[in-house]
């Protein structure tokens, strides 16, 4: 038998395996790969699959209600299952005959019958009772635990081991051990861009009478190797400004990096114990659980975390060496306080791993004139954007906290009472360079509402595109052109014929946009999605994630109906106020940048443009138009074009006036789409990753460093997601392995181990070989052969 034979046959195994949910005796044989014969006493392994069971029709007569079982009766069925287990008949027939409710207590009492008869119940029960039985298999249904990430130690202790130890989780409560092996979030430490950057606290003290000062002193930037000749004033990403080497080396690894630190075993060990001590208490309260409980699980896990403290402690005790951290030095200080007097540190545009120096005077000059003010006498003007108000910044954080307690039951948070300050990042890939100018919305007055209508908005979104898709299946037109990821987009173009591209992007979307445009297009989603059915969007106060419509309210939630939400959208984009030199503006124009939910505010009001342009050619009866314009895709300000060359005509016929676009390229077939870079010839579409930040004349900082105080595994987990992707974006071989060769020389240039990377490869290729055989490689040992290691 030929070995591609052979693999399509163990590919359809394991399709009906999966798809039946057991492999003995609901499929196909009693002999797994991997696990052996399943039918000897001994415990099957579980498979995703989920065993259908069919709807029965409802009748005309009345509801009967299904007498609950006692657990005599479920514990007799359980005994006569294993008594009948080879008997398909009797399994379906008793099963389908159970309520929910006692799907559930047959389940729970099967737990405690390991083998077969477990898997069958599990297979099938899994399907019809989701509030404790869902698959193992997948991440988003299990439980998880927070710990602290306060020292590189933590990496040694392999608590992924730990938790997933089947003699660990056997000792959790039964409910819970549906939901493991339990998933690690980890707490980090900040990152070194709060004691590098020095923008935000520059800011927040500067008054009139400092910018006058600041513009009236002359700086030393025409001295300097680092000025920028198109501004006269430095502004600059060379890190060779930084004198100090340590502080160099430091700011080389970006502003992502976060300083290893040291702690001792007593703390490691304490800061462990805290974090098992808050899951017991979390779960025992969602679970209602007593969390004595707990005490057999919890006594495992710390024994095991003692014992690997106590092995480093007798082996390795210099692992526990404190060591001093490098911004800790008195030189690096000095250093480092002698740029802060003279430069803005910030992130870069497009590059927010990248540190930028720029000269103070040239950084507020920059602010006065975004602001409006008069640069003779420095009086405050305004401009089309941005009104001077006449208030200081308590008067309108009092004003707004009372409005949105009494308007929308939100009491404001005491970090959030104060205004969004507006500082800029520089885009160091514009000629000349420019500046992105954001309002700061980390903690400010509004930042509750804003999060709420962000959840709101989203739900929104959602249903829009289903409406939209409901018209799709009806007609063949496509009126929502809004993608979440480029994997949208390559999806359309994979299947479907291209001649050619173009590409727009909005230069003004977010400074330019009309706020009366925007109330209007939110107001007109929300009435098109609103109904009797969906008359509120509940989200929850514990988790903003959960969010739903419903027909009523829950005092768990915060509700918003129709009007509600109109007002709340109102209320935000008529409220942006932001603050500069001690002086309050208000933001008449556009949305900010900065926002929790400016980004779906933004994108709603552009997608419900481009509907009401799409029904308008419907109501035209202009098909041939509409059809073409279907194959649109646009992400948040990126527009793709596809098939049509004269949608340049169309921009003012279906966006506001207000906003400009402009073409990226005048190339029709060789075209740079978000990460994509899309080549059409006569062989067909050559498709292959693109990064902006490779067109930049300086070095980008991306990816993680193994020395950060992070877990090591988050590294080799990104080159896997990256090998992943790098597989469903190329359409050839070479373009494939030679995006691989580049980050896989990155990683082991700073320091990540070579075989494991490799490991990593070989790993992605057999868990997705369906992604990577069209690249016509039948095994993972001559991809890896095929590739350029060095």
């Amino acid at each position: 038998m030929s070995t591609d034979v052979k693999n399509d046959l163990l590919l359809l195994e394991d399709y009906w395996i999966e798809k039946l949910g057991t492999a003995f005796p609901l499929g196909l044989n009693d002999k797994k790969k991997g696990t052996g014969n399943i039918s000897q006493d001994r415990v099957m392994n579980y498979f995703s699959g989920q065993i259908a069971r069919y709807k029965r029709g409802r009748g005309n007569g009345k509801k009967k209600v299904q007498p609950k079982k006692s657990l005599d009766t479920i514990e007799s069925d359980i005994n006569r299952l294993k008594d009948n287990i080879s008997s398909e008949h009797s399994i379906y027939k008793t099963l389908k005959c159970y309520s929910l409710s006692d799907l559930d207590t047959l389940y729970s009492l099967s737990q405690n019958n390991s083998g077969l008869i477990y898997n069958v119940c599990s297979s099938f029960c899994s399907t019809f009772s989701p509030k404790y039985h869902q698959s193992k298999s997948e991440s988003s249904n299990r439980e998880f635990i927070v710990v602290p990430f306060n020292c590189k130690f933590i990496d040694n202790l392999n608590l992924k081991s730990i938790f997933s130890d089947t003699s660990v989780i056997d000792l959790l409560p039964i409910l819970i051990q549906s939901f493991t092996p339990l998933q690690i979030y980890y707490e980090y430490n900040d990152p070194i861009s709060l004691s590098i950057c020095n923008y935000a606290s520059f800011l927040k003290k500067l008054s009139i009478s400092d910018i006058k000062s600041i513009l009236d002193s002359p700086c030393d930037c025409h001295s300097s190797p680092f000025n920028y000749p198109p501004h006269g004033h430095v502004v600059t990403g060379n890190l060779d400004i930084v004198d100090n080497v340590e502080l160099r080396e430091v700011l080389s690894y970006g502003c992502k990096y976060r300083i290893p630190t040291f702690k001792s075993p007593d703390e490691i060990y304490m800061s462990v114990t805290e974090a098992v001590d808050k899951f017991i208490k979390s779960k025992s309260r969602k679970y209602c659980q007593k969390e004595v409980k707990f005490s057999d699980w919890k006594e495992k896990v710390l024994s095991i975390v003692s014992n690997r403290i106590e092995y480093y402690k007798k082996n390795f005790p210099e692992t526990f060496e404190i060591k001093e951290n490098t911004l800790e030095k008195d030189d690096v200080k000095r250093s480092l306080k002698l740029l802060k007097s003279k430069y803005i540190i910030c992130s870069i545009d497009k590059a927010s791993g990248n540190f930028s120096f720029i000269c103070k005077k040239f950084y507020v000059k920059t602010l006065v004139n975004e602001m409006g003010f008069d640069p003779n006498n420095l009086e405050c003007i305004g401009n089309n954007t941005y009104k001077p108000c006449s208030e200081d910044e308590t008067h309108y954080v009092h004003t707004i906290s009372e409005s949105l307690k009494e308007r929308f039951n939100v009491q404001v948070e005491d970090k959030n009472l104060r205004l969004a300050r507006i500082f800029w990042n520089p885009k160091l890939h514009k000629n000349p360079y420019k500046a992105r100018f954001i309002a700061g919305a980390r903690f400010c007055v509004t930042k509750q509402l804003n999060v709420q209508v962000n959840c709101c908005l989203k739900l929104l979104r959602k249903y829009f595109k289903k409406y939209c898709e409901a018209i799709y299946n009806n007609s063949g037109i496509n009126m929502f052109w809004s993608i979440d990821s480029s994997s949208e987009f390559l999806e359309a173009i994979k299947n479907s014929d291209v001649y050619n591209i173009q590409v727009y992007d909005f230069t003004t979307l977010y400074t330019r946009l009309d706020l009366i445009e925007v109330e209007n297009m939110i107001n007109e989603v929300v009435d098109l999605i609103f109904s009797d059915r969906n008359r509120y969007i509940c989200i929850s106060k514990r988790d903003s994630n959960t969010c739903f419509f419903s027909n009523k309210t829950y005092d768990s939630h915060a509700c918003f109906s129709q009007d509600d939400l109109k007002e709340a959208v109102k209320f935000i984009i008529y409220n942006t106020y932001v603050v500069f030199g001690g002086i309050v503006f208000i933001q008449t124009k556009g949305i900010p940048m900065g926002g929790n939910s400016s980004s779906p505010i933004a994108d709603l009001t552009v997608g419900k443009k481009e509907f009401n342009y799409m029904k308008r050619l419907l109501q035209e009866k202009k098909m041939g138009l509409a059809k073409i314009l279907s194959n649109n895709k646009r992400y948040v300000d990126d527009l793709s074009i596809i098939n049509y060359l004269y949608f340049h005509k169309l921009i003012k016929d279906i966006y506001p006036n207000s906003l400009e676009m402009e073409r990226a390229g005048s190339n029709n077939k060789i075209i740079n789409y978000l990460d994509l870079n899309v080549n059409i010839s006569t062989e067909g579409l050559e498709i292959s990753v693109y990064n902006k930040t490779d067109d930049f004349n300086f070095h980008v900082v991306s990816l993680t460093f193994p020395h950060s105080n992070i877990p090591t595994e988050v590294g080799y987990n990104v080159f896997s997601s990256q090998v992943l992707r790098y597989g469903n974006v190329c359409t050839r071989l070479d373009i494939f392995t030679s995006h691989l060769h580049k980050i896989f020389k990155i990683l082991v240039d700073r320091g990540y181990i070579r075989d494991r990377l490799i490991k990593g490869i070989k790993r992605c290729l057999r868990k997705y070989n369906n992604v990577f055989r069209k690249f016509g490689i039948l095994d993972d040992h001559n991809i890896i052969k095929e590739l350029p290691i060095p």
